[in-house]
């Protein structure tokens, strides 16, 4: 088996106050470019009404709910007790959706700054909400 190479990855934690993900997130995945982004891995995971957390991959969720298909390049990736433990504050009757990402262009960036010795200490990833917040009071 070959080695394989990633960029850096950003793993995003979406809340619904629903068990099912709404097909139009997934839809939304679909369209992401494979320039801007790939999408490594995508779980779903449930609080159930008796307060349990069920883990469940794409492909098992895509079959059982009939949501559209994806091009998934690392399934596997998002380990289950990972995935468990940033769904943990989910309210029964609610899931989350746990969608691992390599945004491409981030990955020659990152080659640049170890190729010139320097390493990334730190990455944000600020809400739209919050951005569009403080843009609305600090720019004029």
């Amino acid at each position: 088996m070959g080695q394989r190479e990633f960029g850096p990855v950003e793993l995003i934690t979406t809340a619904f106050d629903r068990q099912e993900v709404p097909t139009e997130v997934i839809r939304a995945l679909t369209r992401v470019p494979h320039r801007a982004a790939k999408i490594l891995d995508v779980v779903i995971v449930t609080r159930e009404f008796d307060n349990g957390l069920v883990f469940t991959e794409y492909e098992e969720a895509r079959t059982e709910q009939g949501l559209p298909e994806l091009e998934l390049e690392a399934i596997g990736l998002t380990a289950e007790e990972d995935a468990l433990a940033l769904a943990e504050e989910l309210e029964p009757g609610t899931s989350a959706l746990i969608v691992a990402l390599e945004p491409v262009w981030v990955r020659d960036l990152a080659t640049a700054f170890g190729e010139g010795g320097g390493m990334v200490i730190g990455h944000s990833w600020i809400p739209a909400a919050v951005v569009n917040e403080i843009a609305d009071v600090a720019i004029r």
